[in-house]
């Protein structure tokens, strides 16, 4: 028919899954094995393969594919676009957060080498360096007290961020414009996306 070359196709997951590996089945903990997930992306005409190594969130995808497809993206829009890194060329370099599903105020930050698993309730850190670890089973945060420190600052500020935008979000209008009904903000609370 055609298609192929005009096509953008994505390959993704949405989550992986744990089998024990921290201790859990399923897929709540912020760890690798739950968080790391393949993202393979051909766009329209595209030959060339490039296999990147930097840091990339599902929140990528959208201003992504917006900008694949020449849109502008919204203003509250999160996320920055990997087109860059499908070119062949770096962007900033970044961060990836992450968050445990049933322990509400644990949440994970990835840097492209480290992982720092964060309870915000206890003050207790987990830091791994997945260059030497890359199941994350061994925990360093003793012997990095730096790196740790720099990265729970960067995730506080982050998590920061992200409430600061969900107030935002749930306050209904951002410059005049209608950002979710009663029925979406209902919809994104049943599914433990809005506390």
């Amino acid at each position: 028919r055609g298609l192929w070359d005009d096509a953008l196709v994505i390959v993704t997951s949405d989550h992986g899954e744990e089998f024990r590996e921290h201790g859990e089945f399923m897929h709540s903990q912020p760890y690798v094995e739950n968080l790391a997930v393949p993202l393979m992306v051909k766009t329209h005409g595209g030959r060339n393969h490039h296999r990147p190594s930097e840091v990339v969130e599902m929140v990528d995808l959208m201003p992504s594919i917006l900008e694949l497809a020449g849109i502008e993206p919204p203003p509250l829009m999160q996320g920055r676009s990997v087109v860059p890194l499908l070119r062949g060329k770096s962007r900033e370099a970044s961060v990836a957060l992450g968050r445990d599903k049933k322990i509400l105020d644990r949440f994970t930050i990835r840097t492209q080498r480290y992982t720092l698993v964060h309870r915000f309730a206890d003050g207790r850190s987990e830091f791994y360096d997945r260059a030497e670890d890359p199941t994350e089973l061994v925990d360093i945060a003793a012997t990095s007290p730096d790196l740790v420190a720099e990265l729970k600052e960067e995730l506080k500020r982050l998590v920061a961020v992200n409430a600061a935008l969900a107030k935002t979000i749930l306050a209904g209008e951002v410059d005049g414009q209608h950002v979710l009904s009663p029925q979406e903000q209902q919809q994104l609370r049943a599914i433990g996306y809005v506390e």
